[in-house]
C-alpha cells in the first residue's frame, strides 16, 4: 500500500485530474477479459456501449510484451505521457477490488501524449480515477482488441502480426534487458526506492537530451548522512548550523559546483520526482547540464530524502 504523500516542498496535483463536461452511467463490464489468452481481472466499466479501463492496469497486463509501455505524469501541465517499451522497471498496481455497483461518470479532459505527441484517448472519471476507452488505447499503443459476442469475452492481444514489428520489438526487448542489467549493476548498493529514484531522475534528463548522471558511492554515503539529519531538521542547513555542503568536505569529495534537493513524507519515488519537477528550484538542479554525478540518500524514519549533485 502506498503511503499518503505529504511534501514540505510543494503540493502535487492528483493524476486523476478531470473537469466535468457531461455525465454518463458506468456499468461494470460483464465480460471476461483475456490478455494473450490468459484471463485477467480488471475493474472496468461499460459506458455508452464501449469499455473503459484504468491505464495502470492495462500497463501492467501488457508488461514485457510487444505492446508494453510506461506511464509518467507531468505535474507542470497535468498531462500523462506514454512511452512505448518494453520497460524493465514497473510498479504492479494493487489487485482490483471488483465493484459491481453502477456508477456516475464524468467526461475527463485529461491530456495524454505518446512520447511528446498529443493523442486522442476518450476518458471518464469514476470515483476519482480516470478510465480510458480500450479501443483508443489499442490504437495508440498498438495492441489488438477482439470481442466475442456469444461468449461475452474481450480478448487483448499484444503480439504484433507483422514481421518488421516483431523484429523491432525483439530489438527493443533486448535493449531493455541490457538496460536492466546495467541498472542493477549501477544501483546494487541502493535499496529499491533509491534505485527507482536514480532511474527516474536520469529519465527526466535524457528525455531532454541531457547526459545521464553517474551514481557516485561517496556522494550516496554523504546523502545518507543528510537524509538522516533531515529527520530532525528539515532544512539545507545542518542541525549544527553549518551549510549542507560541508558534508561533501567531510567525505573528501572534490567538486567545482554542487547542489542538493530534499524531500520528506513518502517513500514513493515517482511522487517525489514529480513534486521536484513541478518546483522550479528543484527542477533546475535535476536538469543542470553541468552536473556529472549524483548520490542518493533515504531514511525510513521520516521518509527523508537527500540527493546531492556535483560538477567534477
Amino acid at each position: 500500500m502506498k503511503k499518503a504523500v505529504t511534501f514540505f516542498l510543494t503540493s502535487v496535483m492528483a493524476v486523476a485530474f478531470s473537469v466535468p463536461v457531461f455525465g454518463a452511467v458506468a456499468t461494470p463490464t460483464p465480460a471476461r477479459v483475456l490478455v494473450n489468452e490468459e484471463e485477467v481481472e480488471f475493474q472496468a466499466y461499460e459506458i455508452n456501449g464501449y469499455n473503459y479501463f484504468k491505464l495502470r492496469e492495462i500497463d501492467w497486463a501488457l508488461d514485457d510484451t510487444a505492446a508494453g509501455f510506461e506511464i509518467l505524469y507531468r505535474s507542470a501541465d497535468r498531462s500523462i505521457r506514454l512511452y512505448k517499451g518494453p520497460f524493465f522497471y514497473g510498479e504492479k498496481p494493487e489487485e482490483p477490488k471488483l465493484d459491481q455497483e453502477v456508477k456516475n461518470a464524468v467526461y475527463s479532459i485529461q491530456k495524454v501524449y505518446l512520447e511528446d505527441e498529443p493523442v486522442s484517448v476518450h476518458a471518464y472519471n469514476i470515483d476519482g480515477y480516470n478510465y480510458f476507452k480500450l479501443r483508443d488505447l489499442a490504437e495508440v499503443l498498438g495492441f489488438d482488441v477482439e470481442w466475442d459476442q456469444k461468449e461475452k469475452i474481450i480478448s487483448i492481444y499484444s503480439e504484433n502480426l507483422y514481421e518488421e514489428d516483431t523484429r523491432d520489438y525483439a530489438d527493443r526487448k533486448k535493449a531493455a534487458e541490457e538496460a536492466r542489467r546495467k541498472w542493477e549493476r549501477e544501483t546494487e548498493n541502493l535499496d529499491e526506492e533509491e534505485a527507482y529514484l536514480y532511474l527516474l531522475i536520469n529519465n527526466e534528463r535524457q528525455l531532454r537530451g541531457l547526459r545521464k548522471l553517474k551514481l557516485n558511492e561517496e556522494l550516496s554515503a554523504a546523502a545518507e548522512i543528510r537524509a538522516k539529519e533531515l529527520e530532525d531538521y528539515f532544512h539545507h542547513i545542518r542541525p549544527d548550523g553549518r551549510n549542507w555542503s560541508t558534508v561533501l568536505k567531510e567525505n573528501d569529495i572534490a567538486y567545482k559546483d554542487a547542489g542538493e534537493i530534499i524531500a520528506y513524507g513518502s517513500d514513493h519515488a515517482p511522487s517525489i520526482v514529480s513534486a521536484w519537477m513541478a518546483h522550479e528550484p528543484h527542477r533546475e538542479k535535476i536538469l543542470n547540464q553541468d552536473f556529472e554525478a549524483f548520490g542518493i540518500g533515504y531514511d525510513s524514519g521520516r521518509d527523508s530524502w537527500s540527493v546531492l549533485f556535483i560538477e567534477n
